[in-house]
């Protein structure tokens, strides 16, 4: 099972606060190119990018560095990247890569 990522733009659906992007399943290696172009393409719609990671079930490096990597060429483009949810999954793969902090994952997350 490799990775699900929808955003309602997708489906026609946009709300005006942002470009919901929903993260699934599996984000490993063999996902990335994949989760590398939903994420810019998240970005490049513009407006704010909200990630909902409520639904991934294993996270590895990375797709980690893939994730921070998203959050920083948001900060470069003044783009607010926000979670809306996140998995104790992908909670867990950022604290044994000591990434939580940088991936804004906080302490009120799993």
């Amino acid at each position: 099972m490799g990775a699900r990522m929808t955003n309602d733009a997708d489906s026609g659906q946009n709300s005006g606060a942002g470009t919901p992007l929903v993260l699934a399943g599996m984000l490993d290696i063999s996902s990335a190119q994949q989760l590398q172009k939903k994420l810019n393409d998240a970005l490049d719609a513009g407006g704010s990018l909200r990630l909902d990671a409520r639904q991934v079930e294993r996270v590895d490096a990375c797709a980690l560095q893939l994730l921070y990597a998203c959050m920083q060429q948001a900060a470069v483009r003044g783009v607010t990247c926000a979670w809306e949810g996140v998995s104790a999954a992908l909670c867990t793969a950022a604290d044994l890569c000591g990434m939580r902090e940088v991936l804004g994952l906080t302490a009120r997350t799993p």
